[in-house]
């Protein structure tokens, strides 16, 4: 692709999708519960974090 080619589509309006659509029906179900399960341990470790920070600000306010 030629220069004059890449800036012309740079300065078009490129309509970007933001939201997932994840269709369960592309992967097998093996894949999906695993998607699934990595999803969970990451919310659950990020839920542990925040708990641990505002432990953690409780215990310099007492």
């Amino acid at each position: 692709m030629d220069r004059a080619r890449c800036k012309q589509l740079l300065e078009e309006d490129v309509e970007v999708e933001t939201s997932i659509d994840f269709d369960k029906s592309d992967v097998g179900d093996k894949e999906w519960m695993s998607i699934l399960r990595r999803s969970k341990a990451e919310f659950d470790s990020l839920q542990k974090k925040k708990g641990a920070e505002t432990s953690n600000e409780a215990s310099k306010r007492s």
